[in-house]
């Protein structure tokens, strides 16, 4: 099997919903995940045996597509793609180099392999054969909006809809933090599991007060809560290049501290520094995030998170293959927490394909059991929203 060409569909849309922070109290704003306006290019790896891998991925309009047919397809072209280690040594070596793309790619090719072999995923990395179901939250952009009065009729709604578990952002302060997770507590009940991200909102001190007084809410995790390495300016809160003695330090002295888990690495891009965290104590939950590491990189991290005890719950956010690829991580391994699951309703999450996983009545989702990642693109979907098509061969 060669591959023979690349399909790319660029599509666009505005969600009715803007993400953004619940307020700009305390801490300041930390948006989510950027922008309302959403671009995602639905890219089919085609082959000479008609067999088709398949992935989608945020672009940067014409600029990624570009990417895509003059730099990524012609590394691509005539080659097998289920030698997928090989596949993507290549692709590392590019310049320019863009992760993001290259680890949406392994996915649509380990989509073909699974394909050629007619197994799943999960079976093709080592899982039994049975399909599992895995415990999901409600997270992405959810209870991240508005005063508290909204987010506890959120919390209200996604209970209602069948999630057993979910999570608050929270970084305005200890204070009203507290008083959030307590009425978000009363109004779920004590049997759901609830969590918290600060998206490294805290400094040391502030974190402490919150993550004890959290102990009697019985939050699973505290997400998040500090900066990694002391940051130049603002501008650089969401990077997750770099990790210093101080940002270690923090994160051991806050875990003796207290008694809920914390957990973090949701979007670091390097093996080193997710490992550097998992080796120095820092965590007690693994967040990595398949999109950012590639499902090759995730099972080095899972590995590694076994071998210290830290559980992991797959990061994902408004990204549906990243998604789908996690639930066939989460088969792998006992340490499984639950599995973070996008709730804003986009176009480009839950209907791009048509077997999108259903919500159990336990709050569980089903991995998808058919060949590949085993997920059929949604051509209506696609059709609706699509403003761009390029195919090179």
């Amino acid at each position: 099997m060669r591959i023979s060409g690349l399909r790319i569909r660029r599509l666009q849309t505005t969600l009715a919903r803007p993400m953004g922070p619940r307020g700009d109290v305390g801490y300041g704003v930390f948006h989510h995940t950027g922008s309302e306006h959403q671009q995602v290019a639905v890219v089919e790896v085609e082959t000479d045996v008609a067999l088709t891998g398949v992935t989608v991925m945020s672009v940067r309009g014409e600029e990624g597509v570009e990417y895509l047919t003059g730099t990524v397809a012609p590394a691509l072209l005539g080659r097998d793609p289920t030698a997928i280690r090989r596949r993507l040594s290549t692709l590392r070596a590019l310049d320019p180099y863009d992760r993001g793309v290259v680890n949406h790619l392994e996915f649509a090719l380990w989509d073909l392999l699974g394909k050629e072999q007619n197994l799943p995923v999960f079976r093709l990395l080592g899982a039994g054969a049975a399909a599992p179901s895995i415990q999901v939250y409600a997270g992405g952009g959810s209870l991240a909006f508005g005063p508290i009065e909204e987010v506890i009729a959120e919390a209200r709604r996604l209970k209602d809809r069948g999630f057993r578990a979910m999570k608050l952002k929270v970084g305005h302060g200890p204070e009203e933090d507290l008083h959030l997770v307590a009425h978000a507590r009363e109004a779920i009940g004590d049997e759901l599991l609830l969590a918290v991200d600060a998206n490294r909102a805290y400094n040391l001190t502030d974190a402490v007060v919150l993550a004890e007084g959290m102990t009697q809410f019985g939050v699973a995790w505290f997400e998040e809560p500090l900066l990694y390495a002391k940051q130049a300016d603002d501008s650089s809160l969401w990077s997750c290049t770099r990790v210093d003695s101080r940002g270690l330090d923090d994160y051991r002295s806050l875990r003796a501290a207290t008694r809920t888990p914390i957990a973090g690495a949701e979007g670091f891009t390097d093996y080193g520094l997710t490992s550097r965290l998992l080796t120095s104590g820092c965590l007690d939950v693994l967040q990595s995030d398949a999109g950012a590491l590639g499902l090759i990189g995730m099972l080095s991290m899972l590995e590694q998170a076994r071998l210290y005890g830290v559980g992991f719950t797959g990061h994902v956010t408004n990204n549906i293959c990243g998604f789908i690829a996690s639930l066939h991580l989460q088969a792998l391994t006992r340490q499984s927490v639950a599995q973070e699951c996008e709730t804003i309703d986009s176009p480009f999450f839950h209907t791009i394909f048509v077997d999108f996983p259903r919500l159990l009545p336990s709050g569980r989702m089903a991995v998808p059991s058919g060949p590949g990642l085993g997920v059929v693109l949604n051509e209506e979907t696609c059709a609706t929203y699509g403003v761009a098509e390029e195919k090179v061969a």
